[in-house]
């Protein structure tokens, strides 16, 4: 008689659980508004151009004294080529040319190295560059003003969120980079609005403006006609 009583109570609590786990008992989902944003280290990308600005006219003026030592060499080689070797009286003046194709060869091969060397550096520099304005950086926290909310990151990302304050009109933020002193503030304007779609609160921000910051550059870019933040992210140039 135990088993009726036993399989009654389990389909009970079933449906108990069952009941509060959806959306009508348990309330409406609420998302909260946000930013992304990537942060581009501006004064490195800055040095390393500088640095492939220097060695580019390096390159330039090698490229064209190897140019003019292949063609030496080229002619050196048709000239020993000319002299008949079998006869005694051009040993001497072969073994002049020789050692002068040789020096000649050894001189091109020293520049080639050099070449590359400074090729291979352009290559890292503009590498270097390319992972800059990707924004792939670790900050050591984003805090949001005046609420003192703050994210801290121990990994680097390539994008960052900033939330919102869907209570004011502004947002503030104070971003400090990680394991350096370089640190930005941030204030961003904005329009505000709440509707319900179906179980989902949305709380939407648009119409948004950066009104100050001390970082070298904000640039806002819209994904939309009425800069949504959802569909927006900020270029923050340090």
């Amino acid at each position: 008689m135990r088993e009726p009583i036993y399989l009654i109570l389990s389909l009970l609590i079933i449906s108990t659980l069952s009941a509060c786990f959806t959306c009508d008992d348990c309330g409406p989902l609420e998302r909260e508004p946000f930013i992304n944003a990537i942060f581009i280290n501006q004064d490195s990308v800055d040095g390393f151009e500088q640095q492939i600005n220097t060695l580019q006219p390096q390159l330039f003026n090698l490229d064209l004294i190897i140019n003019d030592l292949d063609f030496q060499i080229l002619e050196l080689i048709q000239e020993i080529a000319s002299i008949d070797e079998e006869d005694p009286n051009n040993q001497t003046e072969l073994a002049q040319l020789n050692t002068l194709l040789d020096q000649l060869e050894e001189n091109l091969a020293n520049l080639q190295e050099e070449r590359l060397m400074i090729s291979d550096s352009i290559n890292a520099f503009s590498n270097q560059i390319d992972i800059l304005r990707q924004g792939r950086i670790q900050l050591e926290f984003i805090e949001a003003l005046p609420r003192g909310q703050r994210i801290t990151f121990a990994d680097s990302l390539d994008v960052h969120r900033l939330p919102l304050n869907m209570n004011a009109d502004i947002s503030e933020f104070n971003v400090r980079m990680a394991k350096s002193d370089v640190e930005g503030r941030l204030t961003i304007a904005y329009q505000r609005a709440t509707s319900v779609f179906d179980v989902e609160i949305r709380k939407d921000i648009f119409d948004i403006d950066i009104i100050d910051t001390d970082f070298r550059e904000v640039v806002l870019i819209c994904g939309d006609d009425e800069c949504f933040s959802e569909n927006a992210f900020l270029e923050i140039y340090f």
